[in-house]
């Protein structure tokens, strides 16, 4: 059984898109903006909470209408931390919190409640999705690692935590790389946007 009612979902959508040079979540992508491929795959998952960062209110009305409790975050330009630390202090107590990026519009619904499964058998501990060889998202991080969570700064995001459990974390290789793809560059866009 897929312990998703113990788990956080938190998506961080209030990036700058610097390197796309517009913003790149509302941008037509397959059928739908590029951000709702991942709002629309939560809704779906019977999550414990469903938590939505974001600087935009394209966004926040979308992800409203699919039950996600809205976080608003005018400062996103202070970087990817911050994004982090709005949404771990509206969520409540959780056993894990899962951190989606709002980029990510192959991640399937099987690839997330596998990631669930193996948390649950690993709760005190990061789990960390690979593709093809390459970290990627989203990582559920247990609870005892919140604290340390809500004092990372600036860009450097989870990261710095992940770095820290690195050996300790479980680790899980998925072959489909496109999965992991974030859409980051006007090339990848361009290259992806049809179906």
């Amino acid at each position: 059984m897929n312990k998703t009612n113990d788990i956080a979902a938190i998506v961080m959508a209030s990036g700058l898109s610097r390197r796309m040079g517009e913003d790149k979540l509302k941008l037509p992508f397959r059928g739908k903006m590029l951000y709702q491929h991942i709002v629309d795959i939560i809704s779906e998952l019977p999550f414990k909470e469903k938590i939505i960062v974001t600087s935009k209110d394209y966004i926040a009305e979308y992800s409203k209408g699919k039950n996600f409790t809205i976080v608003m975050n005018p400062e996103a330009y202070k970087g990817q931390s911050l994004s982090i630390i709005k949404g771990l202090e509206k969520a409540s107590e959780s056993k894990g919190y899962m951190f989606f990026v709002a980029d990510q519009p192959f991640l399937k619904k099987e690839t997330i409640l596998h990631l669930i499964q193996i948390f649950d058998e690993n709760s005190d501990k990061i789990t960390l999705p690979f593709f093809c060889g390459i970290k990627g998202n989203p990582v559920i991080f247990p609870h005892r690692l919140k604290k340390d969570l809500l004092n990372i700064k600036g860009d450097q995001g989870g990261s710095v935590v992940i770095k820290k459990e690195w050996d300790e974390s479980v680790k899980i290789d998925f072959n489909h790389p496109i999965e992991g793809l974030d859409i980051d560059t006007m090339e990848n866009y361009n290259k992806y946007k049809e179906s």
